[in-house]
């Protein structure tokens, strides 16, 4: 095993039980761990009484598009393929389309996340608050997501002010120079923003246009083409905590032949969004939501800068990945 380190207090293990013994043990972990069971207990009961209902989506699935990512191939003995599900997206916007209209999931998420110098808030697989409700109303999904940090933050003994502040990330990167900013003068605050209002897309470094949210993103209207895109706004929000992005939303495309000209603008294969055109197609009303990252959360709240901290088996603690796991 190599003897590389990725931060100071969190080397590679040449013996994985004992670094991961000694995690569980560590009392910081523990208080952070309890944190975030609080977390989950108050979001859930914020949730339930505001009249969502919590669903539990696959896992694995066909590859339908890019939200089943590449990490994990599952191959039966009969030759049939499924591939880890990077995000419950598809689902959520079927239980919308058939009248669900208020859906909760504390659902395991992947993402490949590259490695980046002196950044440790990411992890490959992590919990998300995922929340769906219709609505036409970004600043209603916004309202919803302040209640509950209001009740979160309770339970971890603060209090926070409402409405949080908001800015376009425009606006955001020309003042702050980041669409994470972070506001504190304190720095034992914490200090929620909502940046508002992102590109659908934006040239990349070849200045090719690429999309900045996702293909279901509502932008305030129909692209013509990529270029056109590049001059169009989503209705969408992240919500920054200290300079972290805890969460991020924006309301769906909810019209067949919107969502197909995104596609189209975009040179994306309308054949591999063909279930999720069928679905919208079929009827399904205005509908938003919000992603926000329980890990990162848990993280944010306990001061700490390490993401390994607020989880119990943190895939990046030593060499836990999923291409080496038994």
């Amino acid at each position: 095993m190599s003897s590389e380190t990725t931060s100071p207090t969190r080397p590679y293990a040449t013996d994985l039980a004992a670094a991961t013994l000694a995690h569980l043990r560590d009392p910081v972990v523990g208080a952070n761990l309890a944190l975030r069971r609080s977390i989950v207990r108050e979001v859930r009961a914020q949730l339930e009484g505001e009249g969502f209902e919590e669903y539990e989506t696959p896992v694995l699935g066909e590859r339908i598009n890019e939200y089943s990512a590449g990490l994990i191939r599952a191959q039966s003995a009969a030759g049939d393929e499924w591939w880890l599900t990077q995000s419950p997206q598809l689902f959520k916007q079927m239980l919308i389309a058939s009248g669900r209209t208020r859906y909760l999931q504390f659902a395991h998420c992947f993402r490949d996340e590259p490695r980046e110098p002196g950044r440790y808030d990411r992890m490959r697989e992590f919990i998300q608050i995922d929340i769906e409700m219709v609505t036409d109303d970004p600043a209603e999904i916004r309202r919803m997501v302040e209640r509950v940090m209001v009740r979160v933050c309770r339970a971890a003994g603060r209090a926070i002010s409402t409405p949080f502040p908001e800015m376009d990330a425009a606006t955001a990167v020309a003042h702050h120079g980041t669409d994470t900013p972070d506001l504190r003068t304190d720095p034992d605050e914490w200090s929620f923003v909502w940046i508002t209002d992102f590109p659908l897309a934006e040239p990349d470094g070849s200045g090719r246009p690429r999309l900045v949210r996702h293909p279901m993103a509502r932008p305030e209207r129909p692209p013509q083409d990529a270029d056109h895109a590049c001059s169009l706004r989503t209705y969408s929000y992240d919500l920054v905590l200290n300079g972290y992005e805890i969460g991020s939303g924006d309301l769906r495309i909810h019209d067949a032949a919107e969502q197909l000209a995104v596609l189209r603008a975009m040179d994306l294969p309308a054949e591999h969004y063909q279930v999720l055109l069928d679905v919208l197609a079929d009827g399904c009303p205005p509908h938003g939501g919000v992603g926000l990252g329980l890990d990162r959360l848990a993280m944010a709240l306990a001061g700490s800068r390490d993401i390994a901290q607020a989880s119990a088996f943190p895939h990046w603690f030593g060499r836990v990945l999923p291409e080496e796991a038994p």
